[in-house]
């Protein structure tokens, strides 16, 4: 038999927190952090500054460029949206 160290953190070698267990109800998943957030939508308007500039400059690449950074942004955006609405 192996006895298993008890930590005050876990006070049960049972109630780690990927398990459920009534002492884990204090431990909620955190939701996305506001610095994500706003990571994510920076990179959405890069994106759009990006598009803008190659539809300026008549530039193919540059304007794909930014519509996938675009894109990119808003998927991360519609994301984070979720996994808060999932949390909460």
């Amino acid at each position: 038999m192996t006895i298993v160290p008890v930590s005050p953190a876990f006070p049960s070698p049972m109630c780690r927190p990927a398990h459920r267990c009534p002492q884990n109800k204090s431990r909620k998943a955190a939701p996305v952090s506001i610095a994500r957030k706003i990571a994510h939508k920076a990179e959405a308007v890069k994106g759009g500054i990006k598009k803008a500039a190659g539809r300026a400059t008549g530039s193919r690449r540059l304007r794909a460029e930014g519509r996938g950074d675009q894109i990119k942004g808003n998927t991360k955006q519609a994301g984070a949206k979720i996994k808060d609405a999932v949390k909460h």
